[in-house]
């Protein structure tokens, strides 16, 4: 038998769920809240209701718990433009002159509006995407329904990991995270991390902030990795990879052993898989693929890319910048 205290959280938990079409007209849809009016009226509802409420919460909870996003670090360094789960594709697409949420099988077939929001940092979990749109957290169902506002907190880039929801406030550029079961956010420093410079990998988050830094994801243990500035910093086989004055470098996760891995000049948009380097020269054009070690680099593209996702076989990037414009290019 569930204790008062759990019983009334899950109740209070239960309420705030609301389903809501996702369309053109939903854009203001805010965070679900439950009074301590409507926990208290409910505490007489019939036992089956809350048998199927209790089930309700716990299919959610294991959907959140124990999962990270599909998405990876590099992308999400990348404004997240992309995601990939099974055999679907979630993607940022523009159609005409509006920006809208799509879905379409890996092999470019059943491509399918989800909503109309111009949605990046997309993290696919599970039945649900979380996502920012008009640096608003969303969440919605793969199927389009189930569209809801996470929080009325600004944000710049989110990272879902195990039921929680960490972002960079718009305001003061700290760092957050928030529970998605509970809707409690939490500060984890007081640092003024630099724009979208974050991730989070086993149970640490790594940011910049006049030097690469790391913080337990519960706000505890910060220490300095590195004096340098570290852009699309990720980590590969406990090796930390990052871009600094147009040089691609890698590190130990202590900071230590740091070697330069190449150099070019205006490298942009660094995206980093288990296998290669892609990258873009910002001055001249052009997509640039070489191995982790910074040996055989190749051109894929002529293009001027930004926002640079990489997705099973596919790389998919912004090539207009102003106003964005997306593109798939199949990888050999």
């Amino acid at each position: 038998m569930l204790s008062k205290k759990i019983f009334t959280f899950i109740l209070a938990i239960s309420i705030c769920a609301s389903v809501t079409a996702c369309n053109s007209n939903s854009k203001q849809a805010s965070p679900s809240k439950a009074t301590n009016t409507q926990i208290h009226n409910d505490k007489n509802t019939s036992e089956e209701s809350t048998i199927h409420e209790k089930k309700e919460i716990s299919k959610e909870t294991l959907m959140v718990n124990d999962l990270a996003s599909n998405n990876s670090i590099s992308n999400l360094n990348n404004s997240g433009i992309a995601s990939i789960q099974g055999d679907w594709i979630y993607y940022i697409s523009k159609k005409d002159i509006n920006y809208s949420l799509y879905k379409k099988r890996v092999d470019n077939s059943e491509e399918t509006k989800i909503c109309d929001d111009d949605s990046l940092s997309i993290n696919v979990i599970g039945d649900y995407i979380y996502y920012i749109s008009d640096s608003n957290i969303y969440r919605i169902k793969t199927d389009g329904s189930d569209r809801k506002q996470l929080s009325d907190q600004k944000a710049t880039k989110i990272h879902v990991v195990d039921g929680f929801i960490y972002y960079q406030n718009i305001n003061d550029m700290k760092l957050y995270r928030l529970n998605i079961i509970t809707n409690e956010t939490f500060k984890l420093c007081d640092d003024t991390a630099e724009a979208d410079k974050f991730f989070v990998k086993d149970d640490w988050i790594y940011y910049t902030s006049n030097g690469l830094y790391k913080i337990n994801v519960d706000g505890s243990g910060k220490s300095k990795i590195s004096d340098n500035t570290c852009h699309f910093p990720t980590i590969i086989d406990n090796l930390v990879y990052y871009l600094a004055d147009d040089k691609i470098y890698k590190m130990n996760l202590d900071g230590s052993s740091r070697e330069e891995i190449f150099s070019s000049e205006a490298l942009s948009w660094v995206n980093i898989t288990k296998k290669h380097i892609y990258f873009t020269d910002i001055n001249n054009g052009g997509i640039y693929r070489i191995n982790l070690d910074g040996s055989a680099m190749k051109k894929i593209s002529d293009d001027f890319a930004y926002k640079i996702n990489i997705i099973g076989n596919w790389l998919y990037y912004d090539y207009a910048k102003r106003p964005m414009d997306f593109k798939w290019l199949k990888l050999n």
